[in-house]
């Protein structure tokens, strides 16, 4: 049996045992026009990684809805490398129930089905367009927190709007 949570405590500011996942509304016509930027942004996604790649720590990442069985989830994919159709990538954390899929699997996406990309060089974050829309969800006083358990200490305003 798991500890009860109390609803009223800040998931974010005692570390985790499993991943913390934020539900998205697939019907929500604002996040089905996050989805849409970012796939209209990925030629700045690519761009930036390759000058970024080259001369510091930053790490990139993109986001799909992964299905196992009964179980789906959006999940972040670290960044690899990229076809002309598909981007590959390795997962880093995933949620428990999925069978399949665990942390260092390998995924190949096609370029239609990416949801979200997102660099952060040393805590600029680029991209990373449903993170802003669920941090803008959250209440003034659990943000900060959720910035440090993402690793955000800025946002970049030089992400192109589409």
């Amino acid at each position: 049996m798991s500890p009860k949570r109390d609803p009223e405590a800040d998931p974010f500011a005692t570390p985790q045992e499993e991943p913390l996942f934020m539900a998205l509304d697939d019907d929500d016509p604002e996040v089905q026009a996050i989805a849409a930027k970012a796939r209209e942004t990925l030629p700045h996604f690519e761009a930036l990684h390759a000058r970024l790649a080259k001369h510091s720590d930053a790490y990139s990442c993109f986001k799909f809805l992964l299905e196992d069985g009964e179980y789906i989830a959006h999940v972040w994919v670290r960044f690899l490398t990229r076809d002309a159709k598909s981007y590959t990538g390795v997962i880093f954390e995933i949620p428990h129930e999925f069978k399949r899929f665990k942390v260092g699997t390998r995924v190949q996406v096609p370029r239609e089905m990416i949801e979200d990309w997102m660099i952060n060089d040393d805590g600029t974050m680029y991209g990373a367009f449903s993170l802003r829309y669920q941090r803008s969800h959250l209440p003034k006083n659990r943000r900060a927190t959720f910035d440090r358990f993402v690793g955000i200490t800025c946002f970049a305003d030089n992400t192109p709007t589409g």
